[in-house]
């Protein structure tokens, strides 16, 4: 009956350093969809509405490069997130996500609740600006050919 004091796990283990009260909203707003193996999750120029985090399952991140084929750049497991880059910077997919070889289980969060977040939580916003940056800078990297 007091399912609504209960912490999604997925939450509480990419987003450690929110306090109990954060943690249990974004839990509250927090969607879960399953994802085929080889679906689409965002494809590289879209809108990204969702703050992602693997619960289970893998997906791989994929950058389509000016006259060259998709390229994976990385390979994201349980306990890992994908889209603080767009929210952050409220820029439209900097690459595409593919479920991999296995069903996905993601656990998405909107992202007027992500901005929630990293509004009220300064430790939050340093380690996803912290995260995005890197991100960009990979992405930038294989963008170029450099890779």
């Amino acid at each position: 009956m007091s399912y609504a004091l209960t912490i999604d796990k997925t939450v509480a283990t990419v987003l450690p350093y929110l306090d109990h009260p954060l943690m249990l909203h974004a839990t509250r707003h927090a969607e879960h969809k399953m994802v085929a193996p080889g679906e689409t999750i965002l494809q590289q120029g879209d809108q990204v509405d969702y703050f992602y985090m693997v619960a289970d399952g893998e997906v791989d991140i994929v950058i389509k490069r000016p006259s060259a084929p998709e390229m994976n750049i990385a390979r994201l497991g349980p306990g890992q997130f994908f889209g603080e880059v767009e929210m952050l910077h409220d820029t439209q997919s900097i690459a595409s996500v593919h479920a991999s070889q296995s069903p996905v289980d993601l656990v998405m969060v909107p992202k007027s609740i992500f901005n929630k977040l990293i509004n009220e939580s300064t430790i939050v916003e340093e380690k996803m600006r912290q995260v995005a940056q890197n991100r960009r800078e990979e992405n930038q990297t294989h963008s170029q050919g450099n890779a």
